[in-house]
């Protein structure tokens, strides 16, 4: 018997993440590529595609630790931390927390904040322009103004 659609749903989220259930794999379609092979197929694009926007989000990060480690320290992340939505310049907002608790990263201690930093360029990139402060707007602060040391 198929799967209702919200169970549908569920196995296959679950999948993505590495839990290979029989009764998704019998509920999908195969032809000249078996369902457990296309199913492999996706999860592996889903992972592939995910770490490549961590990779574009966090460069400095990227480039801190490597291509090997980083794969794994996303393909860790992914697991745990499917999007939310769509968008996915929004995805990896846990990522410097899970970054802490990543016990392959325990020797980098600086690791999470500079996610931070890459997290909070995204974030600045990625949002609306507003109005700026000029050159004659710095100027009209005041000494008293200024915040103290």
């Amino acid at each position: 018997m198929p799967l209702a659609l919200p169970d549908l749903q569920a196995a296959f989220a679950a999948h993505i993440v590495g839990d290979d259930r029989a009764d998704l794999v019998a509920s999908v379609v195969g032809d000249t590529i078996p369902a457990g092979a296309r199913l492999r197929v996706y999860r592996h694009h889903v992972f592939h595609s995910l770490a490549t926007a961590l990779s574009a989000t966090f460069p400095t990060v990227h480039a801190l630790v490597g291509d090997e480690f980083f794969r794994g320290l996303t393909r860790a992340f992914v697991a745990s931390t499917l999007p939310k939505n769509p968008v996915l310049s929004e995805y990896g907002a846990g990522f410097a927390a899970f970054i802490e608790g990543y016990a392959p990263a325990g020797g980098l201690p600086y690791l999470a904040d500079v996610a931070r930093l890459d997290w909070a360029l995204n974030a600045a990139f990625h949002s609306p322009a507003e109005p700026r402060l000029g050159v004659a707007d710095l100027a009209a602060i005041t000494v008293e103004q200024l915040p103290g040391k």
